[in-house]
């Protein structure tokens, strides 16, 4: 189900309305807790594993998941970014999904808002 999302097969409202239609199904609780990850923006095992355990509770910046950033005519998606500490950066690179990461100095990207970081967009 995560890769379907992360490569765009399909949405998970999709997904959710699926799960409606089979109220019997063994596992529904987890199943919503990974749809509850998808919809939250995380696009691999490491980000909802990080989404779980290290980027969510008391002290935690707001986080928001895949935010796109246009740079000429590439399209480019931060993986995981806090807007207001003007912070972002990718928690699984090409080893999950199989896109070409490359970093700001080679990409010469501006970071999205202000942003004075800009760690490995994911090419689009």
């Amino acid at each position: 189900m995560i890769r379907a999302v992360d490569d765009r097969l399909t949405t998970p409202g999709r997904l959710n309305a699926a799960l409606a239609a089979a109220p019997r199904l063994a596992d529904r609780a987890r199943l919503r807790t990974l749809l509850a990850r998808l919809e939250a923006g995380c696009r691999s095992p490491p980000e909802v594993w990080g989404h779980d355990r290290d980027l969510t509770g008391p002290g935690m910046p707001v986080f928001r998941r895949q935010v796109r950033v246009v740079v000429g005519r590439r399209v480019m998606y931060l993986g995981v970014y806090a807007e207001r500490e003007r912070v972002d950066f990718e928690l699984d690179g090409a080893t999950t999904h199989g896109h070409v990461r490359s970093t700001c100095a080679a990409t010469r990207c501006s970071p999205p808002s202000g942003s004075s970081s800009c760690a490995s967009p994911t090419a689009g």
